[in-house]
């Protein structure tokens, strides 16, 4: 969902925190908020700092949209960091075990236990919110375990797969 979140820099009006606590109330798991900070969130920094805060809370997933521009004023390109596009946030566990980031339907298990894998490889597809996520290996190691299978519903926080250096 497009959201306004206030922070960094207008907590007086809304925090991470308060944003994420309605959106909950209001029956959303996730949100996406949108750049206009202060500081524009425009570069990793910011990112991390808005996804720390949210898990800090513990309460709906934050998703945050970076600002295409330099501070939104359209005269230089923001640097932007691939490696946060195109995988859903997933939680590891010092176990290894890294945990659904949202409720969701597993469309595929693309690893068996036992199996090597490298850094990124994909690992579990799931359907959340009409758009597909998909959970990459966080660093390369070994499948220790497998939680989850095709067709399976997910919670959010649900072991999906184990990952051992």
């Amino acid at each position: 969902m497009h959201v306004h979140l206030r922070e960094p820099g207008q907590e007086h009006k809304e925090t991470i925190a308060s944003g994420c606590s309605a959106a909950v109330a209001g029956g959303w798991t996730s949100v996406c908020p949108m750049p206009n900070t202060n500081p524009v969130n425009d570069n990793a920094a910011i990112t991390r700092y808005m996804i720390e805060q949210s898990e800090r809370a513990g309460l709906a997933n934050v998703f945050p949209i970076g600002a295409i521009t330099k501070s939104s004023d359209g005269s230089e390109l923001a640097a932007v960091d691939l490696r946060l596009r195109g995988s859903a946030r997933a939680a590891t566990l010092a176990s290894g075990t890294m945990v659904a980031p949202m409720h969701g339907r597993v469309t595929e298990a693309c690893v068996e236990a036992g199996a090597t894998v490298a850094a990124g490889a994909l690992l579990v597809v799931i359907e959340a919110m009409k758009m597909e996520h998909q959970i990459r290996a966080p660093h390369a190691g070994t499948i220790a375990a497998l939680h989850v299978r095709a067709g399976d519903q997910v919670a959010v926080r649900q072991p999906l797969v184990e990952v051992r250096a």
